[in-house]
């Protein structure tokens, strides 16, 4: 955090020599405590907290910000995709990326949200198939008794 502070008084001088930012960890770490956790309800940093420590930190976290491209942040999320990690998983890391490099351009660490760049993966609908009506008539007379029986009726 103190390398983050060194670099926002520098920042107010003039330009950052390139390489001279946080590093990705360092600022990902300090814009979940001084952003997101007085901000958003417990579970939601937690969340928030996972994806940072445990998928963006070990991929994309040594680079220096201002030195994060698109490609950094697509390779990181083909690796991802490549491990078997779900289209979702990956569009959510890539949201919460995309949410905290906004506010990096806010406070002029950077001149543009590279996450912005990069297409999330494609997050594929299974369809829905509604009961048939023998199916529903099944149900209902599997469930007759049950302590919510009215619920499943109405549902």
């Amino acid at each position: 955090m103190a390398k983050l502070a060194a670099a926002r008084a520098e920042l107010t001088k003039g330009q950052l020599p390139p390489g001279r930012s946080p590093t990705v960890a360092e600022f990902l770490r300090s814009w979940l405590e001084t952003s997101v956790k007085p901000r958003v309800r417990p579970l939601t940093y937690a969340g928030y907290k996972v994806n940072v420590e445990k998928h963006l930190v070990p991929t994309i976290g040594k680079i220096h910000l201002d030195l994060l491209t698109p490609l950094h942040v697509q390779d990181m999320m083909n690796r991802h995709l490549t491990a078997g990690l779900s289209p979702k998983s990956v569009a959510y890391i890539h949201q919460v990326l995309r949410t905290a490099l906004g506010l990096a351009v806010r406070w002029d660490l950077v001149s543009r949200n590279v996450a912005r760049l990069v297409d999330r993966p494609r997050v594929q609908r299974k369809p829905i198939r509604p009961l048939t009506p023998d199916e529903a008539r099944t149900f209902l007379a599997g469930i007759r008794g049950h302590r919510h029986e009215a619920l499943f009726s109405v549902a």
